[in-house]
């Protein structure tokens, strides 16, 4: 049985990306569409799963004063 992931965990919750500029733009790319879809769908062990995701996301750069919210 597929488990969800530490996203997935965050269900209505906040997932905060610290230092945000160190994450490639693929990963961000990636992670997008789950986010504006509200749901994350997991593929394991020949089973498939639809897991609820409603978080809000940020991300912030100490060194830059930096700190978005989306």
């Amino acid at each position: 049985m597929p488990r969800p992931g530490e996203v997935s965990l965050g269900h209505n919750g906040v997932l905060f990306l610290d230092e945000l500029p160190e994450f490639q733009r693929n990963v961000l790319e990636v992670m997008r569409q789950p986010l504006e879809d509200g749901a994350v769908t997991i593929f394991a062990r020949g089973s498939l799963s639809d897991v609820s995701l409603a978080v809000h996301a940020g991300g912030g750069d100490e060194s830059l004063s930096l700190w978005i919210f989306w």
